[in-house]
């Protein structure tokens, strides 16, 4: 069976195109130097907005305001925690150790604005009060991204349930290759001292740990020395 002839897509004349050139508007060079300013300009303001946005998610998961109130300012995306965390992959688990003020809880917060997903925050003395009782919120907990703040400073109780709990924690994140980011004020050392041999094996194993040296920068713009 014989095809129909394609119709053959006509060209435009030299004509037809320079009667549609001549009705694109002639700027100079300045005029186009202050178009693409503009559309720079609304492409920021658009940037600037989905972040701020970002940080308004990040606030209702449980992040600290000051954090996010530090962010918003601008801060120095060269300093060292900063730079670590922006050199690391998407999964698996970090481990932030440094001094109190060294701008941990800050990078850990700027970490999950750059996320699209949801990450919760969750501070290590919460954890060790309501791990225990509340199980279902727990198993919510392990569902997405975390950011386990200040591990050290909790109450860890002779029975060992604290510990029990952060063992499952690690664990689940650990095997699943999920996105965990802890901070510390504990050296390595002491963290191995602290708590169970396996906890420590499995950061060893599947995680990075991040010795952050430096003076306290409380009370001063947040960026580590």
């Amino acid at each position: 069976m014989n095809e129909p002839p394609r119709k053959l897509r006509s060209v435009p004349s030299a004509d037809a195109l320079a009667e549609v050139l001549s009705l694109v508007p002639s700027l100079t060079d300045e005029e186009w130097a202050a178009r693409d300013a503009a559309v720079a300009a609304a492409r920021a303001k658009e940037l600037a907005a989905q972040a701020d946005a970002r940080l308004g998610e990040l606030e209702e998961y449980g992040f600290p305001l000051l954090a996010l109130t530090e962010i918003r300012a601008g801060i120095d995306l060269t300093a060292p925690t900063i730079a670590w965390l922006r050199n690391t992959t998407g999964s698996g688990i970090v481990v932030l150790s440094g001094p109190y003020g060294c701008g941990k809880t800050l990078a850990a917060t700027w970490w999950a604005a750059q996320r699209r997903d949801r990450v919760r925050f969750l501070r290590a003395s919460e954890f060790a009060t309501s791990s225990r009782y509340e199980r279902e919120a727990r198993a919510e907990l392990f569902s997405s991204p975390l950011v386990l703040d200040d591990l050290g400073a909790e109450y860890v109780d002779t029975k060992g349930n604290f510990l029990s709990d952060l063992d499952a924690l690690v664990d689940t994140f650990y095997a699943d290759m999920r996105p965990l980011v802890i901070t510390t004020n504990c050296t390595y050392e002491k963290f191995k001292v602290r708590y169970d041999a396996r906890i420590t094996d499995r950061l060893s194993q599947r995680g990075r740990w991040i010795s952050l040296n430096g003076a306290s920068l409380r009370g001063r713009a947040p960026r580590c020395p």
